[in-house]
């Protein structure tokens, strides 16, 4: 997954009326929608010539039933036209230069989950209802698309259960755009146009593999099929596979793990923790061809050979894995032989911020480093390259595409959206923390005293 996030929320809604979740916007030009959008399921969305982003955020404990219509700006959504090179033009104070806010009437909370499939942009942002007692839901989520040129926002679908209660992902399947969510063990599927019709797959559902393709590109299916756990009358753990264009559970099989929790679906692999009956007290990392076969049959490999508390993937599976128990970092490599390396990379459980273009980002006392993994893997060597000191920022959440590492940090009273360009620097240049954005004017005025 793009994002090393529990939970990816949205940042924006258009609110009509209190309880009510849509509004019109102002009509820009049609923007080409034959072409790719990366970043799906991330903080910032790079569609052709554009990149989409939610200005900052706030949290959403300010917002009260009688500033909901206001017209935001931080929280906005955003776009702005790209150079080339995919860097923006700033003014004199440090505004991107011609960022056009399509959308402003909004709640929203830390962090941001965007995907352009079609000519939509779709997004997660906290409801606006109220409940029978007038209490506003906020805690709640709204599920929403809007045209990328703006428009009007439609609600795909209100949630039931709180934002820590869920988990999500939204597909494109035979051009179709679906919306799996599981919701204190409610498994349903969405349909995104017409009336948005929902369907429940499955209830008492233990985990949920819900891949996160962070490069769909809208015009190509992306994983048709899941996987999901639950727990027969017997109290045995069963895998479930399910397509989501036929809304179908195709097959299952009975396992033998006291625990099994999935983790993702990706390079045709299911990944698990899990804890086998003859050993309940020891959890480690599998994998297994994601065919019918290998499945049924339980064809399993096992990655880890001690526990760990985080579990990284890398680009290529073939790289490698990062690991980390409470205090230590790892590199791990896996071969047609099993674990083959366990490198030891730091003597603490690092920051990591995102891994990308073969190296490891991490945030160590407000100092950006990377390690290279090519390095790392042929000499181990595990060298911490500085790549930039932040001074008086407070960062919140980290994401990354092909050019920018992403995160939020506190520019005066509020949040903002910041891009530091990872290529090599322009014309020599120091790497900077760059605002993805435009300020208030009072977070101007402050910062110039």
């Amino acid at each position: 997954m793009k994002r090393f996030v529990k939970l990816a929320l949205c940042l924006f809604l258009c609110v009509i009326a209190i309880g009510l979740t849509a509004c019109g916007g102002k009509k820009k030009e049609v923007v080409d929608t034959s072409i790719a959008s990366y970043g799906n399921g991330g903080m910032v969305v790079t569609h052709g010539e554009y990149v989409y982003f939610v200005n900052g955020y706030s949290s959403y404990e300010i917002y009260t039933k009688d500033n909901l219509s206001t017209n935001f700006d931080v929280g906005g959504l955003y776009r702005a036209k790209l150079n080339s090179d995919k860097t923006l033009n700033y003014d004199k104070n440090g505004n991107v230069v011609g960022a056009e806010k399509l959308s402003g009437n909004l709640v929203g909370f830390e962090t941001t989950s965007l995907y352009i499939f079609g000519d939509y942009i779709y997004y997660v942002t906290p409801t606006t209802e109220v409940d029978k007692q007038g209490n506003l839901q906020t805690s709640k989520l709204d599920f929403c698309r809007i045209k990328i040129d703006g428009g009007k926002t439609e609600r795909v679908y209100k949630s039931d259960s709180d934002a820590a209660d869920i988990d999500f992902e939204f597909y494109y399947a035979e051009g179709q755009v679906y919306l799996l969510v599981n919701e204190n063990g409610t498994l349903k599927r969405i349909i995104c146009s017409g009336k948005f019709s929902v369907d429940t797959i499955d209830e008492n559902v233990t985990s949920v593999a819900l891949h996160k393709d962070e490069y769909n590109v809208f015009d190509s299916d992306s994983y048709k099929n899941i996987f999901y756990t639950k727990t027969n009358d017997d109290e045995k753990i069963e895998i479930y596979n399910y397509n989501v264009v036929s809304n179908k559970q195709e097959y299952k099989v009975t396992t033998n793990y006291s625990t099994c929790e999935l983790m993702d679906y990706r390079f045709g692999h299911l990944y698990y923790k899990a804890s086998k009956e003859d050993y309940p007290s020891y959890t480690y990392v599998y994998r297994i061809d994601a065919t019918k076969n290998a499945i049924t049959n339980l064809i399993e490999e096992q990655i880890t050979k001690m526990e760990y508390t985080e579990f990284y993937f890398l680009e290529n599976e073939t790289s490698g894995y990062i690991a980390q128990t409470e205090d230590k970092t790892y590199y791990l490599t896996y071969d047609a032989g099993g674990l083959s390396q366990v490198i030891p990379i730091a003597d603490s459980k690092l920051n990591i911020m995102a891994i990308k273009n073969n190296y490891i980002y991490i945030n160590e006392s407000s100092e950006i480093k990377r390690i290279n993994i090519y390095n790392l893997s042929t000499s181990h060597d595990t060298t911490q390259e500085t790549v930039l000191t932040l001074e008086n920022m407070q960062t919140y959440q980290y994401d990354i595409d092909d050019h920018y590492i992403y995160m939020y940090a506190t520019m005066g009273e509020n949040t903002y959206l910041y891009g530091i360009y990872i290529n090599n620097p322009i014309d020599g240049d120091e790497f900077e923390a760059k605002l993805i954005g435009v300020y208030l004017e009072s977070d101007i005025e402050e910062s110039e005293e």
